[in-house]
C-alpha cells in the first residue's frame, strides 16, 4: 500500500488507557512504526497530545470503547486549534472565492437554521435538567454505574422512572425493557412477515372465489 501521509496515528481507547500507533516517514519509503500505551489520566492524555506533535501527525484515526473517546478528541482539538492559528494567512486565502449574492443568501438561511436549532435544543436541555431536579439523588447514583453520564441516566429515569416497586423483580424490569434473555427481533419479525404473507393468501383465495362466482 502506498503512503500517502507522511505522519498519522491510529488509538485504540479503552476506559483506562489508549494504545497509540504513529507511522511516519517519507511517502516513497516504507513507514516507521512508533508504539507506546498511555493511560487515560489527563496528564498523560497532555503527554500523548506532546508526543503526537513530536512526530508532526496530522491525522488521526480512533477505535473507541463506548464513550471513552470524548475526552481524547477534546485533547486532539485542543492540539488542532493550535495548529490553526499558525495557518492563519491560508485560511484567509482559502475564503477568497467566487461567492455571489445567491450563495450568501443560501448560505445566511444555513445559519439562521443552525442557530434555531442550537436554541431549541438548548431550551430542551434547560427543560429536562428542571424535570430532573425532583430526582436529584438518583440521577448522581446512576451516573456511578460505569459508562453511564448525563445523558444516559436522564434516559433511564424517564423509560423507567425512580419507583421500582411496580416492577416485582429484576426479572420483570428486564421484560418490560425488552433486555431479558432471549429477546430476538429478528424472530419477532420474521413470524410477523410470514402472519403478513398468510393473511395475503387468505385475502387473494378470497377474490379468486368471489371472482369465480361472478363468472357465467
Amino acid at each position: 500500500m502506498q503512503p500517502i501521509l507522511k505522519s498519522c496515528c491510529g488509538l485504540d481507547v479503552h476506559k483506562s488507557m489508549v494504545m497509540a500507533c504513529i507511522a511516519h516517514g517519507p511517502l516513497d519509503k516504507p513507514p516507521k512504526f512508533e508504539i507506546r500505551k498511555f493511560s487515560t489520566m489527563t496528564d498523560d492524555l497532555r503527554e500523548l497530545k506532546e508526543w503526537l506533535k513530536e512526530y508532526g501527525v496530522t491525522a488521526v484515526a480512533m477505535e473507541s470503547t463506548g464513550i471513552y473517546w470524548k475526552t481524547i478528541f477534546n485533547i486532539l482539538a485542543e492540539m488542532a486549534k493550535g495548529k490553526l492559528k499558525r495557518k492563519v494567512n491560508q485560511l484567509v486565502k482559502a475564503r477568497n472565492g467566487n461567492v455571489t449574492d445567491h450563495h450568501r443568501f443560501l448560505l445566511k438561511q444555513h445559519l439562521a437554521y443552525i442557530d434555531c436549532l442550537v436554541e431549541r435544543i438548548r431550551e430542551i436541555d434547560e427543560e429536562i435538567q428542571r424535570k430532573l431536579q425532583p430526582y436529584e439523588k438518583e440521577f448522581r447514583a446512576i451516573q456511578s454505574v460505569t459508562g453511564i453520564k448525563e445523558i444516559s441516566a436522564a434516559s433511564v429515569i424517564a423509560e423507567i422512572g425512580v419507583d421500582m416497586s411496580r416492577f416485582p423483580d429484576e426479572a420483570h424490569l428486564s421484560s418490560w425493557a425488552a433486555m431479558c434473555p432471549g429477546n430476538n427481533a429478528a424472530k419477532r419479525f420474521e413470524q410477523t412477515f410470514l402472519k403478513f404473507v398468510q393473511e395475503r393468501k387468505k385475502a387473494a383465495k378470497r377474490e379468486e372465489v368471489i371472482i369465480t362466482s361472478k363468472q357465467p
